[in-house]
Parts: C-alpha cells; sequence; structure tokens
C-alpha cells in the first residue's frame, strides 16, 4: 500500500495535463474558425493557457520528486499557474465561441 500512495501526487495531475491537452485542441478548432471567419489570431491564447498550465504542472512533479509531499505555499504554486491558464482560456474561449450564445434559440431563415 505505501507503494501506491508515493504515486498518488503524481498521478493526481492527470486531470490537469488533460485540461492543457484539451485547450491545445480548442486552440486548432478556433484557428480554423479564425481562417473561416477571419478572426484575429487570438487562438493563440489557447496555446498560452496550456503553456501556462503544463508549467504548473512541471513545477508540480519537480517539487514532489524532490521533496515527496506538498505544504500550502507548494500547493499554490501549483494551482494559480492552472487558474491563470483556465481564466486565460476561458476569455479566449468567449472571444471565439461567444457567437453560439447569441445563436441559441433562433430558428433558421427559410430561404
Amino acid at each position: 500500500m505505501e507503494v501506491f500512495n508515493d504515486g498518488l501526487p503524481l498521478l493526481s495531475m492527470l486531470g490537469a495535463l488533460a485540461l492543457a491537452i484539451s485547450i491545445a485542441i480548442l486552440g486548432v478548432l478556433s484557428k480554423r474558425l479564425g481562417e473561416v471567419t477571419r478572426t484575429p489570431p487570438y487562438y493563440r491564447w489557447f496555446y498560452v493557457s496550456s503553456a501556462v498550465i503544463l508549467g504548473g504542472i512541471l513545477g508540480r512533479v519537480i517539487f514532489t520528486l524532490q521533496v515527496g509531499s506538498l505544504d500550502a505555499q507548494a500547493a499554490l504554486l501549483y494551482d494559480i499557474p492552472l487558474v491563470i491558464g483556465l481564466l486565460i482560456a476561458v476569455l479566449a474561449m468567449g472571444i471565439y465561441w461567444g457567437w453560439l450564445l447569441g445563436e441559441r434559440g433562433k430558428q433558421p431563415q427559410p430561404r
């Protein structure tokens, strides 16, 4: 049981890694949408967001491997980049995909 507990801090970062990958995929989709709608390249903020989240994950991996456990300050060094990265992604998502909210409930126009 001791071996399993040693791997839990590293295993717990898979959720944040999945978020970073999902945001990067959203960046690719937004790039394609931006090319069609001729929107400025705000999709790059998705890549910045993924990089910030991955930086927080990398910091936690390094700290966990060196020290073994996280105290409150070290946990903030992981949580703050995660929050900043998600905030950047939400703002970029609002720019690129906000038009969908305006389309909700509209009926298609007959041709």
